[in-house]
């Protein structure tokens, strides 16, 4: 089928129309894809990418911002120009508080000076048919430019002068005299200081270093721009942009802070404090203050006496909730029960967090503070009634008493705990569950349902593949049906949302409806919230909506991909940390990547204090782990944190519990070779990384492997050569076609992994020239739209591909329906690369897998495999954080040398 596309530009963007019509998302089918041009093909990437708009079938709209990330391939196929490069001068004329403009000159290096009268936005148009787009960054001047100010007024003149000369430095502009010599910035972010008072905080913002008084008028209102002397005696003018001014009005309306306010700003400011507030510095700023806020944490020692008693000793340890002070000793005795029962007292009549002791503030957990009280009534009462009823507390309080986040000291031969797989329930999945969970997703179901009825919470870790989010949706839906679910929060990553939701609707559709809080017109009614079974949401709208989100009393919060809530100190962290939540769950099946800290904050979330604070948790076991040189020294180490975890950590490896999924075979091919052009390349690329010095070393080896997976990525220039010359240039692509060709023969799909877009287009060009289908190329989020092409992937009869980068693959997507993975290119992380292949090796998949490695031998590329090799093991240990785990460049160039 031929293909014509016509273009038409407007005011905002191209007009592109396809003679015969033809409708998107394309059909699937072998057949109609050998019939169907690149041209289309390209079509559909750019609307599933969402760079194209479909407006009828046959004609689609580009957004002039969209026309700038089009790469070479489908500007070339659609007829659309590309960024060409032009010098830019700028202009003004009049004087600020008068009218003052400014004006811009554009030069092409062969057409000369661009006239105006040809322009329309980003493009210029010649009568002869050439086309003409400048770069995004001159784009972006040219709008800056022409949003002249609507008033006279000096400020607004200012304002002006700034936005263009910010554009005009990304753009490498020229300006003219008067322009270069104003000293006019934007004001980026704003500073918070606070200050202790009498009787409370006060709040005041700045910016550039200005005193708080500076950008305001003496009635109050932001200055939108602001004067400042500088060291040179000369005037700079800082300009404050509206949404910055804006801020600054929210902080002034709420700048005194008095009672509970106090501790919860010192503990999580960014409750109160509105987008653009730079807090880099806030804990250096209050570390002065005399007001302390501690953390609660109960503890119940027992011990057995000379004559064999057992012996209790109960109390309160406060803890710094200043991570910056818990290095210096606190000289403060713990909490008596009784003075601790009378601020949890205080805390239910005031309905606060946080409540007044002394001249500090001390949170008290409600769930935490009833569990411990009553059992201090239950060991006190023991003691009135004698041995006997202190002996019963063996078997009853005493295996329970880490439950109640108690720091234990006790005598391992007091303790009887009956492992928790013995306590589990029998109960069984409702039959409204449309699913059959197996063996190993029935106990993580019954370990919830356990962890339920203890009202407690946990961090479900199952490596990927095993099932954890079917685990989930089957106890909520269980808890659903008794009446108690709703409402529960489920907080993810944005790029899930969709997948979540499609999850609960086929697996759970009696647990409609499941409400999305995204979008700018989300609400923001706390009844709106709590009449629905399920809400879910990103992690950015509960970090924005804390405030709204942390008032609701819900029964379930899950943390999805938990790794996003590792940060101790990060804003997500605290919004996800202050929700309310009956029983909190974390998600993930990498809870550590770059440090056993990580785990810790995990922890913290679905079970605070069970890992003590984060200081000790360094001394026990982060920094014990780094000095431990062997295995044989970590084992203790990681078997005393697991046992401590114990009930409330579940992981389960896809090779010990998934004895039913079929084989893998990794295939291995290390002797193809390089082309002469690759080999000329390669060592002149070399021999410049070795020359370069130790901050050449990471661009080179990346170069080393680009050149490696084929010689154009270097110079970019293979657009329009033929699918042949690009396979005769790169033997490697040459052998991997050759392994899809048996994959086409058994009418199987496979999944291909590439780094680089260049090297991705390559490979979907040969593919549709050799084979006649149009592989899909799937990066960055998926969206519906790019879910939608991988739901075609799933539907397709036969044969059938899609190329994936690495990093899309982290989580979200199964693909079970393939059962062939090529690693094109391969990541330095082991780790990664087993995510990338677990999207087909996992439950569902009905055949054996293939696993297939081109590698080009006696390269950097062997070297890789290599380290890989060696570091496999140590990717599957999910306490072992990533830069151990990880390849290093010096390690690679080490073995860069050509060997054959």
């Amino acid at each position: 089928m031929s293909l014509t596309i016509s273009v038409e530009y407007q005011t905002d963007g191209a007009v592109l129309t396809a003679t015969p019509a033809i409708a998107l998302p394309l059909a699937r089918t072998v057949a109609s894809s050998t019939s169907q041009t690149e041209q289309a093909h390209i079509l559909e990437d750019l609307w599933s990418n969402e760079l194209l708009e479909q407006t009828a079938p046959g004609r689609y709209f580009v957004r002039w911002a969209s026309l700038f990330d089009l790469d070479a391939t489908a500007s070339e196929a659609l007829g659309l120009p590309r960024p060409e490069e032009v010098d830019v001068e700028l202009t003004s004329s009049g004087i600020p508080g008068g009218a003052f403009s400014i004006d811009f000159s554009l030069r092409h290096r062969q057409e000369g000076t661009l006239p105006p009268e040809h322009r329309l936005g980003p493009a210029y148009l010649f009568p002869d048919g050439k086309r003409i787009l400048v770069p995004q960054s001159v784009w972006d001047l040219i709008c800056q430019v022409e949003n002249r100010p609507g008033s006279t007024r000096a400020q607004d003149a200012f304002e002006y002068i700034a936005r263009c000369k910010r554009a005009a430095l990304a753009a490498g502009a020229r300006l003219d005299g008067f322009l270069d010599q104003q000293d006019v910035v934007f004001a980026s972010k704003l500073d918070v200081i606070p200050t202790e008072t009498e009787d409370g905080v006060e709040i005041a913002v700045s910016v550039e270093g200005l005193e708080p008084d500076a950008i305001v008028s003496s009635a109050g209102t932001p200055r939108p721009v602001v004067t400042a002397p500088t060291a040179d005696g000369r005037t700079k003018r800082i300009v404050v942009p509206p949404e910055l001014r804006d801020s600054i009005r929210r902080v002034r309306s709420r700048r005194h802070l008095r009672n509970s306010e106090i501790p919860e700003f010192l503990t999580n400011p960014d409750q109160f404090l509105p987008p653009g507030v730079d807090l880099t510095d806030f804990s250096k700023r209050v570390r002065g203050f005399r007001t302390r806020v501690y953390n609660s944490r109960p503890y119940l020692h027992v011990t057995r006496s000379e004559r064999g008693w057992l012996e209790f000793d109960a109390g309160v340890h406060l803890e710094s909730a200043n991570e910056d002070d818990r290095a210096a000793e606190d000289p403060r005795v713990p909490l008596t029960p009784d003075a601790y029962e009378a601020l949890a007292r205080e805390a239910r009549r005031t309905g606060s967090r946080y409540v007044r002791h002394g001249d500090a503030w001390v949170e008290i957990d409600p769930a935490t503070s009833d569990q411990f009280l009553e059992t201090v009534q239950r060991v006190r009462a023991a003691k009135s009634q004698g041995a006997g009823a202190i002996a019963a507390l063996q078997l009853d309080v005493i295996p329970n008493v880490e439950l109640l986040e108690f720091d234990v000291s006790l005598p391992q031969d007091l303790v009887q705990r009956r492992p928790w797989e013995q306590e589990l329930p029998t109960t069984r999945p409702p039959a409204s569950l449309e699913a059959t969970l197996d063996e190993v997703q029935l106990i993580g179901f019954r370990w919830l349902q356990y962890l339920s009825g203890k009202g407690m919470g946990g961090l479900l870790a199952d490596e990927m593949g095993v099932g954890k989010t079917l685990q989930v949706i089957a106890h909520l839906l269980c808890l659903h049906e008794q009446g108690a679910a709703t409402p529960s929060l489920i907080v993810l990553p944005k790029t899930l949302i969709a997948n979540w939701f499609r999850e609960i609707r086929r697996f759970a559709p009696s647990l409609s409806p499941v409400h999305v809080h995204d979008g700018p017109a989300r609400t923001n009614a706390i009844d709106d919230l709590q009449k629905y079974p399920i809400v879910l949401t990103s992690y950015d709208v509960a970090r924005s909506d804390q405030l709204l989100l942390g008032t609701v009393d819900w029964k379930v919060v899950v943390a999805d991909e938990a790794q996003f809530v590792k940060n101790p100190t990060a804003s997500r962290t605290s919004a996800v940390k202050a929700l309310k939540a009956v029983q909190p769950l974390a998600l993930t099946g990498t809870p550590v990547e770059n440090g056993l800290l990580e785990f810790w904050c995990i922890m913290d979330f679905v079970r605070p204090g069970l890992l003590k604070s984060r200081s000790e948790f360094r001394d026990d076991y982060e920094s014990r782990l780094a000095r431990a040189k062997t295995e044989e020294q970590r084992k203790p180490i990681v078997a005393d944190l697991l046992e401590r975890l114990d009930p409330h950590y579940l992981r389960r490896k896809k090779d010990e519990v998934l004895r039913s999924l079929p084989p893998k075979r990794v295939i291995e091919e290390s002797d193809i070779l390089l082309s002469s052009q690759q080999r000329s390349l390669y060592l002149q690329c070399l021999e410049a990384t070795r020359a370069g010095g130790r901050g050449a070393v990471l661009a080179g080896i990346g170069r080393l492997l680009r050149i490696c997976a084929h010689g154009r990525l270097e110079s970019a220039d293979w657009v329009g050569l033929s699918s042949q010359q690009l396979v005769d240039e790169c033997p490697k692509l040459e052998r991997t076609l050759q392994r899809i060709e048996q994959i086409r023969a058994a009418g199987e799909k496979v999944l291909i992994f590439a780094e680089w877009k260049e090297m991705q287009r390559i490979l979907q060009k040969v593919l549709y020239d050799r084979f006649g289908i149009w592989a899909d190329i799937v990066n960055g989020d998926v969206t519906d739209r790019r879910q939608e092409l991988l739901d075609s992937f799933r539907a397709t009869t036969g044969f059938a591909a899609v190329i994936l980068s690495v990093q899309v693959a982290g989580f979200g997507i199964n693909l079970v329906e393939a059962n062939h993975v090529i690693h094109y290119t391969r990541p330095w992380n082991p780790a990664k690369e087993n995510q990338a292949t677990d999207r087909v090796h996992r439950r569902g998949q009905k055949r054996p897998v293939e696993i297939y490695l081109p590698i080009v031998g006696g390269t950097v590329e062997s070297r890789l495999a290599e380290l890989l090799r060696e570091k496999e093991q140590l990717a599957r240990d999910v306490m072992r954080p990533s830069s151990e785990r990880l390849v290093s460049a010096e390690d690679l160039l080490a073995g860069a040398d050509l060997t054959t």
